[in-house]
């Protein structure tokens, strides 16, 4: 029985992944497109955990853990080290959704030029992930 559904969901699979793979091909500029590029699409959107949700307890271990680390310093270290190493992942993707937005609009611009913007973004998205942290309430005010 476990090997029906086995076989019956990889079926599903490719069934899905030569449709992406068939409409790929139709498109200007992705005349090449295979099964892999297919299944690297894919994925990418499987690897998009979302917003991590914190217990409780978990959020307020964090807050005691901040509260710990900013006794006798002034915050300002905490913003210099941002502005030093770069924009934080969740400003890159916020920029590169952006950006695709914008040059989705542009009559210059290629399909071509839209998916390596996509893969920018997906790469931001997924580092954003892995190191989201939910932030503590007080930040927003």
């Amino acid at each position: 029985m476990q090997k029906d559904d086995d076989e019956e969901e990889e079926a599903d699979i490719d069934g899905a992944v030569n449709e992406i793979r068939d409409i790929c091909s139709t498109l200007p500029g992705f005349e090449h497109c295979d099964k892999d590029d297919a299944m690297e699409w894919l994925d990418v959107d499987s690897n998009d955990a979302g917003y991590q949700i914190l217990t409780d307890q978990e959020i307020a271990d964090m807050l005691n853990d901040e509260d710990t680390d900013t006794i006798g310093s002034d915050g300002d270290d905490a913003e210099n080290e941002t502005e030093e190493t770069g924009p934080r992942h969740s400003e890159a993707f916020v920029a590169a959704e952006t950006l695709m937005s914008w040059l989705e609009k542009q009559n210059e611009s290629s399909h071509t030029q839209l998916i390596l913007l996509k893969r920018i973004k997906d790469l931001a998205a997924k580092k954003r992930t892995t190191t989201a942290v939910q932030k503590p309430i007080r930040h927003f005010f």
